[in-house]
């Protein structure tokens, strides 16, 4: 099972319309899914874009690695700087 790592347009654009700063990052391994402001990947990536064949969740345009933990992957910010 491979993780995927999608960026959230809509809440992109929500955050922009509503002055928040909420994670936009989804980061999805099987059924568990974190959202975060920043992750650091250990190891090989692959980005890959399918227009024609998107994921579940509509993301055209994704990232996927081998199943590391997700602990290791995925960091939320205590603090998240403000844009």
């Amino acid at each position: 099972m491979a993780t995927k790592i999608c960026v959230n347009s809509h809440k992109i654009k929500s955050n922009r319309k509503n002055n928040k700063n909420e994670p936009v990052l989804k980061v999805k391994q099987g059924s568990q899914i974190d959202y975060c402001h920043e992750f650091e990947i250990f190891g090989k990536c692959r980005v890959i874009y399918r227009p024609n064949n998107p994921l579940d969740c509509g993301a055209q345009v994704w990232g996927q690695l081998p199943t590391p933990p997700l602990s290791r992957l995925c960091r939320r910010l205590a603090k998240p700087s403000v844009y």
